[in-house]
């Protein structure tokens, strides 16, 4: 009885934090029914607890103390050596006051209550001299520490259950002394070392639970040899090694066989099928390699068989095999093959497997071929998955049987022609993708049937005309509609606001046009909008600052013009803006300071103007492009961008400005009539008039740095001047009357310009110097 002491000990040692007890009551109501639950369970010859009773305070009954500062909580049960017997109740856990236990020296019995763990007050527990345990359970706590190699000395325990909570070390190899130990359950923890040798010794142990530990090393070849085993999991652990050939030779009754998550490697031992009652074998997540060995198919009691994620092989029709013989299994449900090597064409013989089969993912090997019609007749199927293959040809109507169908991926294959209008028919489904082939067409009107829809993905293929606007009224999608990379023509329909649910929607790369839907911006919890590389056209509507679930906005590659809204500005969650080869416009400096939080700014090739911000996404050359815009200026040195210029208060500048628009495009003309009138060559009228004109639009440009000045243009028109009257052409020479017409004419220009700088007090030394200056 010492050891159990020193056991139960550790246990009370430990702050377990459970959430909270059961109440039956408020205050002494919960305890007082906590201790009668307690006294229903000894044994009624114990005139021990007569006390407990309800004529009097519970604070005054047998072995009970109260707290002081919580009036009628009871901290402390003490019992020792009271000749209590029977089981303790569970209903000790609702104690929560408790602060000492001290029941050792009675006979009690039966499990340990895990319902010990609640009592996150618990100081001391002494439940030695009784007699001992069959049953110990503590799983689904927060123990930790090493399991006590003590435990081993308690040669009538049955069960031992410590699974989900955070033990460490390794496994005791004295668990092996446990003779009568028929269950084992301790994974879920951090347990690490090889499995004890020892195990191999409890030939009453029928239920072995290790899962999700840290072991390593192989599995001991003599737990296969236990017959008492009806379960065995091992699954998600670091095991290496290969299975035994005779491993199905001495598990007769074995129903459950989890061995996947580890590194096991050799092939499957054909001796499996001796294990005429297994119903679930997993070796999925391994290194298993070789080919399926066909006698697997004798498992008639097979529920589910998961054997992907390994390097199985088949490179012909006989290592098929397997699959004709799996047609023997009536209660097969999952059939999982993915992931592994798998070659050559898919059987037709698939269509004869069970109609019970509800999970079939053959994804993720070389499979070539079309798929077989007779894939309609696995009408219990709620998942199928042939992605990442070679598979071509269509995709049968006849998967429109499968109406119980939930999740049908066919994507990264070479399958054509088009999307079958029989899948209207799978009502049920909820994740539909077939990207990444060639299939051609229209998008089926019938898609509107498909209620349930959260997932669908038809990006990568061919398919053309519209997008239906059928599409759209599927308010069950939530997770994302990708409909990228195909050859969709005409509008986003209006409809796509009626997604507000929908949390990504991509339609890049088509020949998409039209304007950008307002009504996107009732799309409130949408996270990425992908729309670049199409032809949409006019302004991004103002709407889609409602956006607010909004993180990544891609118009990159449309005919988008006018402002950029500054509405985007205000979407505090917007990471990532690409807007880039639009024709995005005019000065934007308010719009560029309120994108200052993204995480990432593209706005190369547009014409923005204005100044550029020196702060947030503006600092970070390498998560910031701006190229191709030649009206931005300032913004940090590794930019390049020009320095802007200082800003003149006045609003007489404007007026200067549109001034000149009008004098300028005046005087071209009035010059061009005289020149008409005197030329006597066509060629030379041609050549002056589109210098003229060249001159006007070049003092009509609406950014400073980009118009020419007062000097320029007075320099040029006297240019023209002398190219028309042959200043230079000493064959032709003008007559005097020309000469001083045209000369006359360009006077009155500049004097026009002068006056006008008179009146608007431009009166800048260089203005007056260019204006005043004497023809020559």
């Amino acid at each position: 009885m010492a050891v159990l002491w020193r056991f139960l000990l550790f246990l009370s040692s430990i702050y377990v934090m459970k959430a909270a007890a059961v109440f039956l009551g408020h205050g002494n109501e919960t305890d007082l029914a906590a201790l009668l639950a307690f006294k229903k369970m000894i044994d009624p010859k114990s005139e021990v607890l007569s006390s407990w009773n309800g004529t009097l305070n519970l604070c005054v009954w047998e072995g009970v103390a109260c707290s002081r500062r919580h009036p009628m909580r009871v901290v402390a049960l003490e019992l020792p050596a009271h000749g209590l017997a029977g089981p303790i109740s569970p209903s000790i856990g609702n104690l929560t006051f408790l602060r000492i236990i001290t029941l050792n020296g009675n006979n009690l019995f039966g499990e340990i209550p895990s319902t010990l763990a609640w009592l996150r007050r618990l100081r001391f527990l002494n439940l030695t001299d009784n007699l001992p345990p069959r049953h110990i359970g503590l799983s689904d706590n927060q123990l930790h520490g090493t399991i006590p190699p003590e435990i081993g000395s308690l040669p009538k325990l049955q069960a031992l259950f410590l699974g989900n909570n955070s033990f460490t070390g390794v496994i005791p190899p004295s668990l092996g002394n446990l003779s009568f130990l028929n269950g084992l359950s301790i994974g879920l923890n951090n347990l690490e070392g090889p499995i004890p040798d020892s195990l191999g010794q409890l030939t009453n142990l029928g239920f072995l639970h290790l899962p999700v530990n840290n072991l390593t090393g192989t599995i001991p070849p003599s737990l296969f040899n236990l017959s008492s085993f009806y379960y065995i999991s091992l699954a998600v652990n670091q095991l290496e090694g290969s299975l035994p050939d005779n491993i199905g030779n001495n598990l007769p009754i074995l129903n459950y066989l989890l061995l996947g998550g580890n590194r096991l490697t050799g092939t499957i031992p054909a001796s499996l099928s001796n294990i005429s009652q297994l119903e679930m074998f997993e070796l999925a997540m391994n290194n298993f390699s070789g080919r399926i060995p066909s006698e697997i198919g004798s498992l008639q009691a097979l529920v589910s068989l998961d054997l992907g994620g390994n390097q199985l092989e088949a490179s012909g029709p006989e290592d098929w095999l397997f699959l004709e013989y799996l047609t023997n299994c009536s209660s097969i449900q999952q059939l999982g093959l993915d992931s592994n090597r798998l070659g050559w064409e898919l059987p037709a013989v698939i269509a004869n497997l069970s109609t019970q089969l509800e999970v079939l993912a053959l994804d993720h090997n070389y499979i070539s071929g079309s798929i077989p019609p007779g894939i309609g007749n696995l009408v219990g199927l709620e998942a199928l998955a042939l992605s990442s293959n070679y598979l071509t040809g269509i995709i049968p109507q006849s998967i429109g049987k499968l109406s119980r169908l939930q999740k049908l991926y066919l994507d990264i294959n070479n399958l054509t022609g088009p999307i079958p209008s029989s899948l209207g028919n799978l009502t049920q489904l909820n994740s539909l993708i077939v990207a990444f082939n060639n299939l051609q067409g229209p998008i089926p009107t019938t898609i509107r049937n498909l209620q349930q829809l959260t997932l669908l993905d038809l990006s990568h293929n061919k398919l053309s005309s519209s997008i239906p606007k059928e599409t759209f009224v599927l308010s069950s999608l939530s997770q994302y509609l990708s409909l990228s990379y195909n050859l969709l023509v005409g509008s986003l329909p209006s409809e796509v606001g009626g997604l507000t649910n929908l949390r990504s929607l991509e339609v890049s790369g088509n020949r998409l046009s039209g304007e950008i839907p307002d009504t996107l911006g009732n799309c409130q919890v949408m996270e990425y909008l992908l729309m670049d590389d199409n032809n949409f056209h006019g302004n991004i509507p103002q709407t889609m600052g409602n956006m607010r679930g909004l993180q990544v906005l891609n118009l990159t590659q449309n005919n988008l013009s006018g402002l950029i809204p500054d509405a985007l500005g205000s979407i505090s969650g917007l990471q990532e803006l690409y807007l880039s080869h639009n024709n995005s416009q005019g000065p934007s400096q308010k719009i560029l300071q309120n994108l200052t939080n993204l995480l990432k700014l593209d706005l190369s090739f547009n014409h923005l103007e204005g100044e550029v911000p020196n702060e947030g996404v503006f600092k970070n050359v390498s998560a910031l492009s701006i190229l191709g815009n030649d009206g931005l200026c300032g913004g940090m040195l590794q930019l390049h961008l020009p320095a802007c210029p200082t800003p003149i208060r006045s609003p007489r500048k404007k007026r200067l400005q549109r001034y000149v628009r009008i004098v300028i495009p005046i005087t071209g003309a009035t010059l061009f009539f005289i020149l008409s009138l005197l030329a006597a060559l066509l060629r030379i009228v041609e050549m002056c008039l589109v210098s003229v004109i060249k001159v006007g639009l070049l003092c009509s440009k609406q950014s400073p740095r980009e118009r020419m000045s007062m000097r320029d243009a007075a320099k040029e028109m006297h240019t023209i001047r002398d190219a028309y009257l042959g200043v230079r052409n000493h064959e032709r020479r003008p007559t005097q009357l020309n000469y001083v017409l045209a000369d006359r004419d360009i006077q009155v220009a500049i004097h026009q310009c002068h006056e006008l700088s008179n009146h608007l007090h431009v009166t800048t030394g260089t203005h007056n110097e260019i204006l005043q200056k004497p023809l020559e």
